[in-house]
C-alpha cells in the first residue's frame, strides 16, 4: 500500500463536514463541563465514603508459623484499597475533562460574542467530542 492511499478515508462519512453556530457548540462543551463537574463531584463522594469504611474496618493482622519462628502479616481489605485507587484515577480524569471543556466554553462563547452568525465547521470527530 502507497503511503498516499494510507491517508485516504475509509468512506466518505470521515470526509463530511458540518456546520454548527459557535454558540450552539459552546453550549454543548457547557453541558460537557457539568457532566464531568456533576461525576467529579460523585467520584470524590465515593472516594471519602470507602476511604472512611477502609479507616473504620483497619487492618487485620495475621499470624504465620513457619519453622524457625513466626511473622505477622499486616492485610487491609484489597477490594477498599482498590475501590479508592479507583476513585482517585475517576476524579483525575473527569477532572482533567470538566477543565478542557471549560476550556472550550471561554473560547467558544468569545467566537460566539464576535458575531452571533459565528459558523464552525466541524468533523465527525468535533461533533462527537462536544456531545452534538
Amino acid at each position: 500500500m502507497a503511503a498516499d492511499e494510507s491517508k485516504q478515508p475509509t468512506s466518505k462519512r470521515q470526509a463530511w463536514e458540518f456546520v454548527y453556530q459557535a454558540s450552539a457548540v459552546a453550549q454543548a462543551a457547557e453541558r460537557r463541563a457539568k457532566h464531568h463537574g456533576a461525576r467529579l463531584a460523585w467520584w470524590e463522594a465515593e472516594r471519602k465514603k470507602t476511604e472512611e469504611e477502609l479507616k473504620k474496618k483497619g487492618f487485620e493482622y495475621r499470624q504465620r508459623r513457619y519453622t524457625g519462628g513466626e511473622e505477622i502479616e499486616i492485610v487491609g481489605d484489597p477490594e477498599l484499597a482498590k475501590r479508592v485507587a479507583d476513585c482517585k484515577q475517576k476524579i483525575r480524569g473527569h477532572a482533567e475533562h470538566r477543565d478542557s471543556y471549560a476550556a472550550w466554553v471561554r473560547a467558544l462563547k468569545t467566537v460566539a460574542r464576535r458575531g452571533k452568525s459565528r459558523e464552525l465547521t466541524l468533523t465527525i470527530d468535533d461533533v462527537l467530542f462536544f456531545g452534538l
